[in-house]
């Protein structure tokens, strides 16, 4: 199969080594010089180019057949973010690629997050039938974007990948995550879905629901249980550093089931944190 991937980072350079070790033919566009050469040596055809430039999209998306949005929009050092730059990076590709997209593409995937619920309309569980309420001015750009993808299919297999927190290896490590959350505030209520994905599973699910032609919005999270601040305090305490503190309990939903993935036929490589190469077995917390 053909595959673009715009916006190749952590995920789509796993995604590159994989798939076209299966026989896969992809190309991959990033923004970041250094990127390029990594995805070449992965495999795929590599480029600089911008989502929303309709020429660079043009050259890219001519003669694929499966194509993978996994734009992310930038947050300054202290975690500021330019709504126009979000704007561009999600609005503006959208639009670019939904303009550009060859009669060759049968199937259409986009990486969005869970975070575009927003609040669920207070939903405690949120499905992929529940209202998304975006409560930030980001969260409604990024759910905007996820919309006209599903408005505007054309008769080609499109999907939305709600996709929780991606972990893996290094520099997306857990455990480096946690000196930067000891002793602080962090801005989440405490009763807050922990929602984890694996690299590994964002790399697989994303082939499987094209492969099926899989259509409409699914939770991209594995099974690992509890809040997340249950999960990070556990952690963070096993390594002896000072707990965080949390936003109050509620105003976000504390669990995001993931059985419309798991019904396609779909079985996770890393059902929870504790079962993954980077995870620390239960049984040595307490030790």
């Amino acid at each position: 199969m053909r595959i673009a991937i715009i916006g190749a980072g952590y995920c789509g350079l796993a995604a590159v080594a994989e798939w076209t070790a299966a026989g896969h033919q992809v190309v991959a566009t990033t923004l970041v010089p250094e990127q390029v050469s990594r995805l070449q040596a992965a495999g795929a055809r590599a480029r600089l180019a911008r989502g929303s430039d309709r020429a660079q999209m043009r050259e890219v998306l001519a003669g694929q057949e499966a194509v993978v949005i996994s734009v992310a929009g930038p947050f300054g050092p202290s975690g500021a973010l330019d709504l126009r730059e979000w704007e561009d990076t999600y609005l503006g590709t959208a639009a670019v690629v939904l303009a550009e997209l060859p009669g060759s593409v049968r199937s259409l995937l986009v990486m969005s997050s869970t975070n575009a619920y927003g609040s669920a309309a207070g939903a405690a569980s949120c499905d992929e039938e529940t209202p998304a309420t975006p409560t930030k001015p980001h969260e409604a750009i990024v759910l905007q974007a996820d919309e006209q993808y599903l408005q505007a299919g054309n008769g080609r297999a499109v999907c939305v990948l709600r996709v929780g927190h991606i972990y893996g290896p290094p520099p997306r490590d857990i455990a480096s995550q946690l000196q930067r959350m000891a002793g602080r505030h962090v801005p989440y209520p405490a009763d807050s879905a922990v929602s984890l994905i694996h690299r590994d599973d964002v790399v697989g699910a994303s082939l499987h629901l094209i492969a099926i032609g899989a259509r409409g919005i699914f939770n991209l999270v594995d099974d690992t249980p509890g809040s997340r601040s249950e999960f990070y305090n556990q952690l963070i305490q096993a390594a002896k550093l000072p707990l965080p503190s949390w936003d109050p309990p509620g105003g976000l939903p504390r669990a995001f089931p993931n059985a419309k993935l798991k019904a396609t036929g779909y079985q996770l490589r890393v059902p929870t944190y504790w079962d993954s190469p980077e995870g620390i077995p239960p049984t040595s917390l307490n030790s």
